[in-house]
């Protein structure tokens, strides 16, 4: 319901505002499109977003009832989150590619274009590859002779770089948002400020 009243009121919106039917009809259709080429890959990123989250739990409780980084580390869970990380990468990359057709779609006077968001998205997804894999190295390394000390740093590092992974399957959802920005009467330089103070808050 959400979803169709969204896509009536940007349509009425458009229209209303002296833009052309053929206008209105393409946007759209590059809307559906990449609603309907996305859902898996947005479902499959939530679901191992959440995989994470389990596995987050599990390290959590071998903290708690060993009190100890290093049980952490020679556990499996280890590798089982760098694993999920390395997956939501990949999916990550499958969602740029489809939002680089999208965007090569739409009129670029329409909100929704922002060829800067394909730049910085790109460059957030090799940022966490490159995170990904020095952790996986550390994890490593340290399961062979890590202190306790360093254990710790450690797992701590791993709590915040599963943060920042989950951010960035945020950010699947944060390109969709200019369909309701568009729906809400905002026009795309609001858009723009609204998404750098997000930026700054983060």
């Amino acid at each position: 319901m959400v979803a169709t009243f969204i896509r009536l009121s940007l349509i009425a919106i458009i229209s209303t505002s002296g833009m052309s039917l053929a206008y209105a009809s393409k946007n759209q259709q590059a809307i559906d499109s990449f609603e309907k080429n996305t859902q898996g890959i947005v479902a499959r990123a939530n679901s191992l977003s959440h995989q994470q989250l389990n596995i987050m739990d599990d390290i959590n409780q071998i903290m708690d009832e060993s009190q100890s980084a290093i049980a952490v580390l020679h556990s499996d869970n280890i590798a089982k989150l760098q694993a999920s990380s390395a997956q939501i990468i990949t999916v990550a990359r499958e969602y740029l590619t489809q939002y680089q057709g999208f965007l090569a779609e739409l009129d670029k006077s329409f909100t929704c274009y922002q060829a800067e968001a394909l730049t910085e998205f790109n460059q957030m997804i090799d940022e966490q590859a490159l995170a990904n894999k020095q952790i996986s190295e550390a994890a490593l390394a340290a399961k062979q002779d890590a202190d306790e000390t360093q254990a710790t740093m450690l797992v701590l590092n791993l709590q915040m770089n599963q943060a920042k992974t989950a951010i960035l399957v945020g950010m699947f959802q944060m390109t969709k948002m200019c369909y309701l920005t568009e729906a809400l009467g905002i026009n795309k330089q609001q858009a723009k400020q609204q998404a750098k103070r997000l930026q700054e808050m983060n």
